[in-house]
C-alpha cells in the first residue's frame, strides 16, 4: 500500500505566503518506464492539505516513481 499526502503553500514573496485554493486534485503515478499505474482525485483543502491511497500491481518494477499532481 502506497499512502500519500499532499501539503501546500503559495508564496506570494520571500517570508510571506498563503493557503493553497480548496479544490479537487488530480493525482497520477507513473513507474519508472513512463507508464501510468495510478489515478485518483482527491479533495484538496488549504487548511488539512489531501491524502490517498493505491496499491501498487503486484508485478511492479523496481526504480523512481513519478507522481504528478494537478487542479482540476
Amino acid at each position: 500500500m502506497v499512502n500519500i499526502k499532499v501539503v501546500g503553500r503559495e508564496f506570494t514573496n520571500a517570508r510571506d505566503s498563503k493557503p493553497l485554493s480548496d479544490a479537487p486534485m488530480q493525482v497520477t503515478v507513473f513507474d519508472p518506464n513512463g507508464l501510468p499505474v495510478a489515478n485518483q482525485t482527491l479533495q484538496f483543502t488549504g487548511a488539512a492539505g489531501g491524502d490517498t491511497a493505491f496499491q501498487l500491481p503486484a508485478l511492479s518494477v523496481a526504480g523512481g516513481y513519478e507522481i504528478h499532481l494537478s487542479y482540476l
